[in-house]
């Protein structure tokens, strides 16, 4: 019956912190929600995805205030 316990090392759950960890997902929902937070924008969805475009041509290093940054730098 112990074989159907979930474990630490199930590898299926090991691969998708690897997958989200190697991409920056969650500092990029970070720096999406710093962005927002800062801008505080009427179209939130237009932010975000020129916010996204923005960063795929520029290909800017991700931190956390990267859209932050980004965004002073167009005004």
């Amino acid at each position: 019956m112990s074989s159907f316990l979930k474990t630490n090392e199930d590898p299926v759950s090991e691969r998708k912190k690897l997958y989200i960890s190697e991409r920056q997902i969650p500092i990029l929902f970070e720096a999406l929600m710093a962005g927002l937070m800062n801008y505080e924008p009427d179209d939130h969805y237009d932010f975000i995805i020129d916010s996204l475009i923005k960063m795929q041509k520029q290909k800017l290093p991700l931190q956390w205030d990267t859209f932050i940054q980004m965004h002073d730098k167009n005004k």
